[in-house]
């Protein structure tokens, strides 16, 4: 049984799909975190923008990047921020 999981998991991978984008049983499921694979982590994509942009909500890249995390990696999250800005806030 682990096996043939095993088995499935590397043909999902060689075919380059990430675990985590695969439909897995509640099973197979319990067994994949305890191997704690890479690809079954959720992603999270960070954008770092000046402070004038993120106070703006504005960014020539920020719609460019958000297709392609959406044509690439549909369903992940893109949170914008400004690392300046939260740097100047603790100072």
């Amino acid at each position: 049984e682990e096996l043939e999981l095993c088995e499935k998991i590397v043909a999902r991978l060689e075919a380059g799909t990430e675990i985590r984008k695969s439909e897995w049983s509640g099973k197979e499921i319990d067994y994949i975190n305890k191997l704690q694979f890479l690809t079954a982590k959720p992603v999270v994509f960070l954008v770092n923008l000046s402070e004038r942009d993120y106070q703006r909500k504005k960014n020539k890249w920020l719609l460019k990047i958000h297709e392609w995390i959406q044509k690439n990696s549909p369903g992940d999250l893109m949170i914008p921020y400004s690392g300046s800005l939260e740097a100047s806030l603790i100072d």
